[in-house]
């Protein structure tokens, strides 16, 4: 029984402890499902459109908003970030952060297994 106990901490332990290191230039960098022309038209389809509605009267004519996340080893983000210093960031960081939860990317590659990556994404909005 106690050696069944430990395996499924071992488990659970491990499960969680996914980014011990998180990489920014690994052998092959996590990608988008698709790639660089998938990824940049789920932005348009999906992040841009929440700025044209929502949040524009919180943000400059033209900004340049950029973020952080950790696409962990199994493709899922976490640690999602916003390096810019607007005012009201919180309402852009959750609803930008679920929208991202919804995805999966390709992990990034080192020594030929999977290691937790950083993207740094930037967006230039400009409103009219």
């Amino acid at each position: 029984m106690m050696l069944l106990l430990s395996f499924i901490l071992y488990i659970s332990a491990s499960a969680f402890a996914q980014c011990d290191k998180v990489y920014i230039k690994p052998e092959r960098k996590a990608e988008f499902e698709g790639g660089a022309a998938a990824w940049k038209r789920y932005i348009e389809r999906k992040i841009l459109p929440m700025f044209d509605t929502t949040f524009n009267e919180d943000l400059p004519y033209s900004s340049t908003l950029r973020f952080e996340f950790i696409i962990d080893t199994s493709g899922k983000i976490s640690e999602f970030t916003f390096l810019d210093k607007y005012n009201n960031k919180e309402k852009y960081l959750n609803d930008i952060k679920a929208e991202l939860k919804k995805i999966r990317w390709i992990p990034a590659i080192l020594n030929g297994r999977k290691v937790c990556y950083k993207h740094i994404q930037s967006i230039i909005l400009c409103f009219r």
